[in-house]
């Protein structure tokens, strides 16, 4: 099967809705009209970041945000990760752009609703991957589903984790109460692989200015865990 065609159709299958339209080549001299209508803007100073199918936390859709710094930082809202996305970068005259990815994991407790977050303890960061770029403007952020089986964490004992739990929780009970109902006799690894997901994705765009100087931008986005 046709590299491009195969991510036309996981584009089809991680969308739905009609609206805006953009292209994304299948083969040489054939394109497929994808249809989107929610999106966000991420503007720099010097180019444009286009997410479709997402938005941010607490902001309409069809937003744009602004920065005249060389990193953007949001929240992406509930429902809508930045997991199996278009990219498309907007009124740039850089030369040789590039769009490389990677993420971040955190741990947290949940109780089927309320959520621990430890944001500011352990994390595992990946390497950074270069995102396939599909046609023209427009590259192809990495299947959820794919990239989940392959996520990592540090290696932590029970132990350690209940410590973490104990610190973040300014002595509420409740979490320690959560733990020995869900996880107490779980086996530490079984412990891990259902308490961390990804809590952060990286975006770098590199590319060469009019002026012949490398030049690099940077998106963090936040993903909200334990929902």
């Amino acid at each position: 099967m046709n590299y491009y065609f195969f991510l036309a159709v996981l584009f089809l299958f991680c969308m739905n809705g009609q609206g805006e339209s953009i292209k994304m080549k299948k083969n040489v001299g054939d394109t497929e009209e994808i249809y989107t209508k929610e999106y966000v803007d991420l503007n720099f100073e010097d180019f444009s970041v286009r997410v479709f199918r997402f938005k941010t936390f607490n902001k309409n859709i069809n937003e744009v945000v602004f920065s005249k710094d060389s990193i953007i930082k949001v929240k992406s809202d509930l429902g809508f990760t930045p997991f199996c996305k278009v990219v498309q970068i907007k009124n740039s005259n850089w030369n040789e752009t590039r769009v490389y990815w990677r993420y971040k994991t955190s741990l947290s407790i949940s109780d089927e609703g309320p959520h621990l977050d430890l944001l500011d303890w352990k994390h595992y960061t990946s390497d950074w991957e270069e995102v396939d770029k599909i046609d023209g403007n427009n590259w192809w952020l990495i299947d959820y589903g794919i990239v989940r089986r392959e996520r990592k964490f540090p290696d932590v004992s029970k132990e350690e984790i209940i410590q973490a739990i104990i610190d973040h929780s300014d002595n509420d009970s409740q979490w320690l109460d959560v733990w020995n109902k869900y996880y107490k006799n779980k086996h530490a690894n079984d412990v891990l692989l259902s308490l961390f997901d990804f809590s952060h994705m990286y975006l770098k765009i590199t590319g060469i200015d009019e002026n012949g100087v490398k030049q690099e931008r940077m998106i963090e986005i936040m993903i909200p865990l334990g929902c």
